[in-house]
């Protein structure tokens, strides 16, 4: 069987060929493979920053996390899973580094998680461990839910954890209305990592006490 190509068929082959050839050099001298931040995709509310319908709990934790990676673009996304009358309330040995005070505001913790992300991290990874929820009609209660906070440094070539902040939390969820839950109470606890909590950290940008929270934080300017 002769297995040439037709000469009328060689010469569409030959500039399909040219033309993935020049798009792979083209691509490559892009820098398509080389560590760059993230850069949200258009379309507005259609991107992974802009989060999803908070119509069940454990989609606000989804968000919380979604919010912590996105960096300066989870702003929007942070505020929202956060209710109006929202209060983080510090593990007590944080509390004892930060002058006595126990508790965050909602905008206190927006001020803090604001200045870290805009300041402070070059990006942050956050993850639950998800426990199994108390329900109730219009809430839900995590008790002792390990989390895990990593601040990632991109100074150079490759990216580098250079802090990480654990703990345990007893969150509650709640309906706020028209079915859309967000979180109301954050209880910090240390775990028995050594490391400093969320607390802790989203405590020294929230208050400004210099050398707050010096016993388990680990001042990265």
């Amino acid at each position: 069987m002769n297995r040439a190509l037709h000469p009328g068929t060689r010469r569409p082959l030959a500039g399909l060929i040219l033309a993935a050839t020049a798009a792979a050099i083209a691509l490559g001298a892009c820098g398509m493979f080389d560590i760059r931040e993230p850069v949200a995709p258009p379309g507005g509310g259609t991107n992974e920053c802009a989060g999803k319908l908070a119509n069940a709990p454990e989609i606000v934790l989804e968000n919380f996390a979604v919010a912590m990676r996105c960096g300066r673009d989870g702003i929007g996304l942070y505020e929202q899973t956060l209710g109006d009358h929202f209060a983080l309330e510090l593990d007590p040995l944080d509390a004892g580094d930060l002058g006595g005070r126990d508790t965050l505001s909602r905008a206190e913790e927006l001020q803090a998680q604001q200045t870290i992300v805009n300041d402070v991290a070059d990006s942050l990874y956050f993850e639950f461990t998800l426990v199994t929820p108390e329900r109730g009609d219009v809430s839900a209660f995590y008790q002792d839910m390990p989390y895990r906070l990593e601040v990632i440094s991109r100074e150079e070539s490759t990216p580098e954890v250079v802090a990480t902040y654990s703990g345990t939390v007893d969150l509650t969820v709640v309906e706020a209305g028209a079915g859309r839950w967000v979180m109301e109470r954050w209880k910090d606890q240390g775990d028995q990592s050594g490391n400093a909590t969320l607390g802790a950290f989203h405590g020294k940008y929230a208050i400004e006490q210099p050398g707050a929270a010096s016993r388990r934080m680990l001042d990265l300017r």
